[in-house]
């Protein structure tokens, strides 16, 4: 399903990128392709693994400035890396896998008292 879709607009795009500029509008001129993939490019587009099966869905403009780094151009960094990625972005992926971490001590821990066959016997329903 989200191949289809990317696809589908992947040619939309294609053909926006044939239409005069003074046809489109401000989205359509950001998302417009002007120059033909290379068929790995293309492949690369069509079968991104976290946009395979479920998303998220990305249309090409933005996966090449993903690809190619440009998406982060814009972005102010206070230290010096060899990739402009916004600050606070590590500290964000830390707390999230802190959490996660959390969540899995708590079900290894309270699994044998509150599971499933645990709800089922009678003293339970009491």
């Amino acid at each position: 399903m989200v191949l289809t879709m990317k696809l589908t607009t992947f040619a939309w795009n294609v053909y926006d990128g044939t239409r005069p500029k003074e046809d489109l509008d401000k989205w359509q001129l950001q998302k417009r392709v002007t120059k033909y993939p290379t068929l790995l490019e293309f492949l690369g587009f069509s079968f991104y693994f976290p946009g395979v099966l479920v998303g998220p869905y990305l249309d090409y403009a933005s996966y090449t400035s993903l690809v190619d780094g440009s998406l982060f151009k814009s972005v102010e960094c206070t230290k010096p890396m060899r990739r402009a990625i916004p600050d606070g972005r590590k500290r964000a992926a830390y707390r999230k896998m802190l959490k996660g971490l959390v969540f899995l001590g708590l079900f290894v821990v309270l699994d044998p008292f509150y599971n499933f066959a645990t709800a089922l016997t009678p003293w339970f329903a009491e």
